[in-house]
């Protein structure tokens, strides 16, 4: 799947944007949660469709399934390690340092397993952010070893079972006090991978000519995109502190972000997509992974300097306060991604124009 899809860079962007509001204006939103989640589908669009590409290669008898998955993680680590490994450097040492980090949990984060830590020791930490990455490598990981073994003709079928399949999962373990909490259900890759599953599965339907009749048109794509701008700014605790909510939450927002897909892919020449075509949307579209990377480093260790000069009570002072930091977080962190997409994505991508960027760049 050469082709490049418009619209998805500037999808990215808007999420990568996002993401960075959440952290600096709407922590307690579930903001950052749906743009993760619109990664974690545009991965799955994107890798899923190159997986089944390299699949039916192995089915013509034009490449051995052990070369097809070396090939595969290696261009998946040469294309999102480097980067993040800078990244790491610069933050892991001067956390650590500043006793803000022990030492014993570097490997973690080293080895892209920080989700697993953080569910075992119920710690955030300023890097914390970045589970979010262990659970896209994980994905890459074991979704091509799964793939490339299994024949091209089941692969829609077990993607579709796979989506739902850990989404009911991470919905029932929620149920769960008594064994697991929230927060550690959260940090699993379950709804992470039923998220990429339900993107692959939308990418082959997709190219096997699968028509979705009304409900990928124009009206749905409003609908999809209304449900996720009133959902995503309500806190959390509103919805999980509520057994309906629970449930339906997650599995509404999962077929939102399918429609979206979906209307984007199936409708190349509209609007929508000439608008997230634009070339601001783009450049942050293709700096959105090391933006990312940066940005929440930035935003945990300048917030004490930044609101220190309160500028007292009061709800417009709040939000200046808050807009002004989103605005100003925003803005070096996208000094520092260009140069990270410069000197060092760029480098290692040029020579693999095959494989799609990340969607945490995503993705």
């Amino acid at each position: 799947m050469g082709k490049r899809i418009a619209g998805f860079d500037g999808l990215r962007a808007i999420a990568a944007i996002a993401v960075v509001f959440c952290h600096t204006v709407a922590g307690r939103t579930q903001i950052g949660g749906y743009a993760v989640n619109l990664f974690f589908a545009l991965s799955g669009f994107l890798i899923l469709s190159i997986l089944y590409d390299t699949r039916r290669s192995i089915e013509r008898r034009e490449i051995a399934v052990g070369t097809a998955l070396g090939n595969f993680w290696t261009r998946r680590f040469a294309r999102i390690c480097p980067v993040y490994y800078v990244v790491l450097a610069f933050a892991l040492p001067w956390l650590v340092s500043t006793g803000q980090m022990p030492l014993e949990h570097t490997p973690a984060y080293i080895a892209y397993v920080q989700n697993y830590l953080i569910l075992w020791t119920g710690e955030w930490g300023a890097f914390g952010y970045t589970w979010t990455l262990a659970v896209e490598q994980q994905f890459y990981v074991l979704s091509a070893a799964a793939v490339l073994l299994t024949p091209s003709q089941q692969h829609r079928p077990l993607l579709g079972a796979m989506a739902v399949i850990l989404l009911v999962a991470a919905l029932a373990l929620g149920q769960m006090p008594w064994l697991i909490s929230a927060f550690s259900v959260d940090r699993l890759p379950l709804v992470g991978f039923s998220m990429a599953s339900a993107g692959g599965w939308l990418a082959l339907s997709w190219r096997e000519g699968r028509s979705f009749g009304g409900l990928l048109s124009f009206p749905a794509f409003v609908v999809a995109l209304a449900i996720c701008a009133v959902l995503a700014p309500m806190p959390a605790a509103w919805l999980s502190g509520n057994p309906i909510t629970l449930f339906a939450q997650p599995i509404v927002q999962l077929v939102a972000v399918c429609v979206i897909l979906g209307h984007i892919v199936t409708h190349q020449q509209s609007a929508v997509v000439r608008f997230l075509d634009h070339r601001i949307l783009k450049f942050y579209g293709a700096i959105s992974y090391s933006l990312y990377l940066c940005h929440g480093i930035l935003a945990d260790q300048l917030k004490e300097i930044w609101f220190e000069a309160n500028l007292g009570i009061g709800v417009v002072n709040f939000a200046v306060e808050r807009l002004s930091y989103f605005a100003f977080i925003l803005g070096i962190s996208t000094v520092i991604a260009t140069l990270l997409w410069t000197y060092v994505e760029r480098v290692f991508h040029k020579s693999r124009p095959a494989v799609p960027a990340a969607p945490l760049a995503t993705a």
